[in-house]
């Protein structure tokens, strides 16, 4: 059954869980929860935030992960050598983490 309830607002965690019924007698028990985040959708939800270089590089070279996928070239000229900057720092936590990336 498709989801029918408010529309899901952007970089909000949302909780769920299914439970199975069918003709052949009770429904099931519920699953355990699951957890998921909504993306940021619009150039709204991301306020001030800008690309880091993004602008400054040449608009063929300009290439997002997970977004671009494979390049056809009959559509979009495959570039030189697609720039997808890796930025990193590291840093040691003091303090427990609030919430973990895995729950």
């Amino acid at each position: 059954m498709p989801y029918a309830g408010a529309p899901l607002e952007a970089a909000r965690p949302y909780v769920w869980r299914v439970r199975v019924e069918d003709a052949a007698g009770p429904a099931h028990d519920w699953s355990a929860p699951a957890r998921f985040v909504t993306a940021l959708a619009s150039a709204a939800d991301w306020g001030e935030a800008r690309w880091i270089g993004y602008e400054d590089m040449p608009e063929r070279e300009r290439l997002v992960p997970g977004v671009h996928g494979l390049l056809d070239a009959s559509v979009r000229p495959k570039p030189k050598r697609p720039v997808v900057p890796l930025l990193r720092r590291v840093f040691t936590v003091r303090q427990p983490v609030a919430r973990p990336c895995s729950s």
